[in-house]
């Protein structure tokens, strides 16, 4: 092992292997081709973390790190997470299924171009950690307002939501069209100027 100020750094060869959550030089791995699998605790994830329910969360990756001819490093693989997120309607927990394929070419800055059909992934100095790939790859994947696909399938509490909801909602008014409904003539003005002379047209038949 080789260290440095931000921490440790693991440096793959034929008898150490790389983990998800060691900290590596994308190069180093990118060199030999290196293939990395394993799982992701939620814990290592502090954004995913934010998002999702801590005590259902599974996460599993299986990575190959390349070298493309342009010198950016690929990383490509497998990501699958059995997760569970608050339903945005009933809060009562929903069941989330990834699984997603990862391409990401690691870059210095936006700037830097990268292959087609990959996404940059910016890692300034060239050193970080797999499970960071994973994690930004799960956030992307997940719903934007995750709720039950049936609203029978939430509690009490969406049903007296909904309920509500439709209390509120304004009683339409219907409007009726033609002679009954049309507005009354206007009146119009005859004469000289100045003199304000008006005259009201022949009133309609009643209804």
């Amino acid at each position: 092992m080789v260290f440095d100020s931000e921490g440790m750094l693991a440096y793959p060869d034929a008898l150490m292997p790389v983990g998800l959550l060691d900290r590596v030089r994308f190069n180093e791995l990118a060199e030999r081709g290196a293939r990395v699998a394993g799982r992701v605790p939620l814990t290592s994830c502090p954004r995913l973390a934010e998002l999702v329910e801590p005590d259902a969360a599974e996460i599993s990756a299986s990575l190959t790190l390349s070298r493309h001819d342009s010198g950016v490093v690929l990383v490509r693989g497998e990501v699958s997470a059995e997760l569970a997120m608050p339903c945005q309607r009933c809060l009562d927990r929903i069941p989330i299924h990834v699984q997603t394929e990862l391409k990401l070419a690691v870059v210095a800055d936006e700037t830097q171009l990268v292959p087609d059909l990959y996404e940059p992934f910016i890692a300034t100095d060239g050193v970080g950690r797999l499970a960071d790939l994973v994690e930004e790859e799960i956030l992307l994947s997940l719903p934007e307002y995750p709720v039950h696909e049936n609203v029978q399938e939430c509690g009490e509490l969406a049903a007296r939501v909904l309920q509500a909801e439709y209390q509120r909602r304004p009683v339409p008014v219907e409007v009726t069209t033609g002679d009954c409904g049309a507005d009354p003539p206007r009146p119009s003005t005859s004469g000289t100027a100045g003199r304000g002379r008006r005259s009201w047209g022949r009133p309609s038949a009643p209804c």
